[in-house]
């Protein structure tokens, strides 16, 4: 989220979730160009490595309109966390329990589920598992084809942050989604 206010975007505040026009400033500004295009194989979106200073992002075009737009959070993520340096395959295989797949998820999840819309829930929403189960509802909006496991992870992370952001004390850790 810190690149994000490097570029001159909020991520996370009053604004969130962005508008398609403002997120649209964000991936400009991060040197991204995307486009609709239609993917095979359960793909919701592809970054590729820049050239030239540019990655060029694919959105499955048959993705709804709240799919896309959590397709491309996503995306964005892998481009600003750094995840695409060289043109070599991807290090977490597709894998949704690796490290850079859980870092876009939420990174796209803290803009489609943003603080200021939790802290709207009654006070005992917040503090429990029904925040989870808020979340859960909210990000399969926009998202569709993912497991219980990942659906269940990410909402409990997301929950996690949120609670820490407002308290500033780390709560009970939620698991780290891996197998082991």
């Amino acid at each position: 989220m810190a690149a994000c206010d490097r570029l001159g975007v909020a991520y996370n505040s009053e604004f969130s979730p962005l508008s398609d026009l403002t997120f649209a400033v964000l991936l400009t500004r991060a040197g991204v160009r995307w486009r609709y295009a239609p993917l095979e194989g359960g793909i919701c979106e592809i970054v590729w490595p820049p050239i030239y200073g540019v990655h060029l992002m694919q959105i499955d075009k048959h993705l709804t309109t709240a799919e896309r737009r959590f397709a491309m959070r996503h995306g964005l993520a892998h481009v600003l966390d750094g995840h695409l340096r060289d043109l070599t395959p991807a290090a977490d295989s597709g894998d949704w329990r690796s490290y850079e797949e859980a870092v876009a998820d939420l990174f796209a999840l803290v803009d489609l589920v943003p603080d200021h819309q939790i802290d709207t829930l009654p006070l005992d929403a917040a503090e429990s598992e029904q925040l989870e189960e808020w979340v859960r509802q909210q990000a399969t909006k926009h998202v569709s084809g993912w497991s219980e496991e990942r659906l269940d992870h990410r909402a409990r992370v997301r929950a996690y942050m949120h609670r820490w952001s407002r308290t500033g004390k780390k709560a009970s850790r939620p698991d780290s989604g891996t197998a082991g």
